[in-house]
């Protein structure tokens, strides 16, 4: 697995630094929020042309508002892409479709993992948001994903897997008024 550290505490807008010496890099970025909710995250390379990828790739974009994915230029409506999980599956796993394969996404010890549906004990790409810890250390966030991906596979995964933790950490704030927030545990 390639693995990414993140560099600051919120995966939506941080550099993803390689764990492995000249290994390409990855920034997101995610426009202000709102009291109406994001609008744009976008996941780019931050070196250009890395060897073995042609061309520089366009940026990778979630559209928030318009509840779409943009990757290489093509836009993807997630109505076409996500599935609701079969009868009694839990509401932290989603189905997401993308060229010929499915994978399952799902949450568990605060990690989200991507695998194929067709193989579901092989986990292609996973993220870890930042845990904050009383008496130790906070763990930073972490993004890995399986090398034999191809590249925009592996964009699609890494969309998939902000996109949830965004939403994850979207349900966990909950405003009462303009001075305060609390956090709910879920």
């Amino acid at each position: 697995m390639s693995t990414y550290t993140f560099t600051k505490q919120d995966v939506l807008n941080s550099d993803l630094q390689p764990n492995q010496p000249n290994s390409i890099s990855y920034r997101t970025k995610t426009s202000n929020r709102t009291f109406g909710g994001y609008k744009f995250t976008t996941v780019t390379l931050v070196l250009n042309n890395p060897p073995g990828y042609g061309k520089p790739p366009i940026p990778a974009t979630i559209d928030w508002k318009k509840s779409r994915f943009q990757i290489d230029g093509v836009i993807h409506n997630w109505t076409d892409l996500k599935q609701k999980p079969q009868e009694g599956r839990k509401f932290k796993e989603r189905v997401w479709r993308w060229n010929r394969y499915s994978y399952l996404v799902k949450y568990k010890d605060d990690t989200w993992t991507a695998t194929p549906s067709d193989s579901p004990n092989t986990v292609v790409a996973a993220l870890s948001p930042y845990k904050i810890h009383l008496r130790t250390k906070p763990d930073p966030g972490s993004l890995s994903l399986w090398p034999g991906v191809p590249f925009e596979d592996r964009m699609f995964l890494m969309l998939v897997l902000l996109y949830s933790e965004g939403k994850r950490q979207d349900k966990k704030v909950c405003v009462l008024d303009n001075r305060f927030m609390v956090v709910a545990n879920n």
